[in-house]
């Protein structure tokens, strides 16, 4: 697996998820790992650690990305991350997750763009600048760990980048709420997954409604 060899990883074996990326599960001078295969260039990356140490600073437990050894995030298209040994989370876990998320929010309000994510999508998106911040994007019960001590550990930052926070906190269920919704799916995707971006955008034309906090891409 060209790139790995740049961690001085030991491959063990595939791990199952990771819709939008392949996992691997890695050893790294004697510590698991998890090995992610990623479209993102460097500069992308650089932007998501900055954002992960502000995640931290401001309570949420995470996994960061291990520099390789020459201390670039990505070589061959490969991320290296530590292993988080948990169970899965539920969806009364989102509440104590998000008390951190909204400080991240409050943390992130002037942050520029991720690089590599300016987009023109075939929706008018654009948010007041002061209802942005930077966002995991991925919010859900799937992507969080109950550790063994008890804490709670938010992963896979793929998605991150400068959006509406209802999108992490969640979106109201009226229809605005829903057509803000797949109006931020439809951004998420719109490259990786292109003929999901298109439903979501055809379920914010007819739901009729106007997102009343749509995400904000730049």
């Amino acid at each position: 697996m060209t790139g790995l060899e740049a961690w001085g990883a030991v491959v063990l074996g595939p791990m199952p998820g990771g819709a939008r990326s392949r996992l691997w599960r890695v050893e790294v001078e004697g510590r698991l790992c998890v090995a992610r295969q990623v479209r993102a260039g460097e500069p992308s990356l650089r932007w998501l650690a900055r954002l992960q140490a502000v995640a931290t600073r401001e309570g949420l437990c995470l996994a960061p990305m291990i520099p390789s050894r020459s201390g670039a995030l990505t070589v061959g298209g490969w991320t290296v991350e530590p292993w988080l040994d948990g169970l899965p989370g539920n969806a009364t876990d989102l509440g104590e997750v998000r008390h951190g998320l909204r400080r991240m929010h409050r943390a992130t309000r002037v942050w520029p763009a991720r690089p590599g994510l300016v987009r023109r999508l075939p929706l008018r998106l654009a948010a007041p600048a002061a209802q942005v911040s930077a966002v995991h994007g991925d919010v859900h019960a799937g992507n969080v760990l109950r550790l063994a001590g008890g804490s709670l550990a938010l992963i896979d930052w793929e998605e991150a980048r400068i959006g509406d926070p209802q999108l992490d906190l969640g979106f109201e269920r009226d229809a605005a709420g829903r057509a803000a919704h797949a109006a931020s799916e439809a951004a998420a995707c719109w490259w990786v997954e292109p003929d999901r971006a298109r439903a979501m955008a055809r379920m914010v034309r007819l739901s009729g409604a106007r997102p009343q906090r749509p995400s904000c891409i730049r």
